[in-house]
């Protein structure tokens, strides 16, 4: 498995050469207004963190963005419509965890591919996942829990927003890694799901680290997020290496990508545009809000990451047989 974005950031932060994007760079780019594919409907979460990069780098390009929301097919309408479109710059995709990850490792004949069909140009922000325990299972520490789950196999469970989200699959990596045999009950959202771990229905459930900000210390114990360190936005709460599970890396993100084809100077050109609009300190604040950690990286480190969460997710779901498969 390969370490997720959250471990290269320390090291490929890209902040020295962020420079304004000017429209007389790369023959002129851009001479009128930008398409951003948003593969999901309006006022969603996804939609909501587009939106913010988009106002502000309408300003850094000097030119409109015009969000385009291309729902359906759980984000492969919009992904191929972008796929499919002139790579000239001037429509721009913006992808997730699950457009170039995960749907691609669960389903067929998509339309499109996640490597070969984009080039990608910046990562908008990344969010580790939280695990977290019932209060009626008295677990305090991950530890407690998989020694538990060794000597009562198949007598835990853990909740998830459903099969083929990020918190069934960073579920699965946790079983894997901690070779534990848990139960998935999957549910129609987030939401039921949490309601049923506050009410003691189910043991465990991954989630968003927002979730903290509703959670009843007195019915949820937290136990450590998917990541190698501890997250801005619940900074009490273990890493996944302090826990004692340092490959245990798994998070949902947002970023920006072109056809495939694009030019180089016009990609460089967008990159810089977008890690200066995600680095402004009001957009910065506005990301976090929505429960994302931002970290600006050149466009080639983007693109080894997102080439490395294909594969990690793909093996994820190879594990779960085809019955997880479309």
């Amino acid at each position: 498995m390969k370490r997720s974005c959250l471990a290269l950031s320390t090291t490929l932060i890209y902040g020295l050469c962020l420079g304004t994007a000017s429209a007389s760079t790369a023959n002129g780019y851009p001479s009128k207004p930008v398409r951003l594919i948003v593969p999901f409907s309006p006022g969603g979460p996804t939609d909501t963190t587009c939106r913010i990069v988009a106002n502000k780098l309408s300003t850094v390009l000097g030119q409109s963005i015009i969000v385009d929301n291309r729902e359906g097919a759980g984000g492969a309408i919009g992904a191929r419509v972008a796929a499919a479109s002139e790579p000239d710059g001037y429509t721009l995709f913006c992808a997730s965890t699950s457009t170039l990850a995960i749907l691609p490792a669960m389903k067929k004949d998509l339309g499109y591919d996640p490597v070969q069909s984009f080039t990608p140009i910046a990562i908008t922000g990344s969010s580790p996942l939280v695990m977290v325990a019932s209060s009626k299972r008295k677990f305090k520490t991950a530890a407690e829990l998989i020694a538990y789950a060794k000597k009562h196999p198949g007598k835990l469970n853990y909740g998830s927003a459903g099969v083929g989200t990020p918190p069934h699959l960073a579920g699965e990596l946790f079983k894997s890694i901690a070779n534990v045999d848990v139960v998935h009950i999957p549910y129609k959202g987030a939401s039921p799901a949490f309601n049923d771990l506050m009410a003691g229905q189910i043991d465990l459930l991954f989630a968003a680290t927002t979730i903290m900000s509703t959670a009843d210390p007195a019915r949820v114990a937290p136990l450590l997020v998917t990541a190698p360190a501890r997250s801005k936005s619940v900074p009490d709460i273990p890493s996944a290496t302090e826990a004692g599970l340092p490959r245990l890396t798994f998070s949902s993100w947002n970023g920006v990508v072109a056809p495939k084809g694009t030019p180089r100077p016009i990609v460089e050109l967008l990159n810089k545009a977008v890690n200066e609009t995600i680095t402004d300190p009001a957009v910065r604040r506005d990301l976090e809000k929505q429960g994302y950690e931002v970290q600006a990286l050149d466009a080639q480190h983007f693109d080894v990451f997102v080439r490395n969460e294909v594969e990690k997710v793909k093996a994820i779901v190879g594990s779960l047989g085809d019955a997880a498969r479309e």
